[in-house]
């Protein structure tokens, strides 16, 4: 039978998630990396904050990642709760770690 996605030796069709997930596979791939890599940074910037209240350029150098993805975390974690703004210091917020967060 053409257009069947399954080998006729099996004899078990497979599961149209199962079906779905082969097909996009490698559109999936780069998705998962960038979360994973998107959640290890925020795990980094959690990680300097708990420590001690930092702005965005001293997290920058201190992690090696560029100040405006810096600041693209930093948002979306304050978006969510995640973070706060406190002082100035030398122009720049200093950002701390919610207590909710700290757990």
């Amino acid at each position: 039978m053409s257009g069947s996605h399954e080998p006729a030796s099996s004899g078990r069709a497979k599961a149209p998630i199962q079906v779905l997930r082969e097909r996009r596979k490698e559109q999936l791939r780069p998705l998962l990396d960038r979360h994973r890599e998107h959640t290890r940074i925020r795990q980094q910037i959690s990680d300097l904050l708990r420590e001690e209240p930092r702005t965005v350029p001293l997290l920058s150098a201190i992690t090696g990642i560029s100040e405006h993805e810096i600041l693209w975390h930093v948002m979306a974690m304050k978006k969510y709760g995640l973070v706060s703004e406190g002082q100035e210091q030398e122009g720049y917020f200093l950002y701390r770690l919610e207590e909710k967060a700290q757990s």
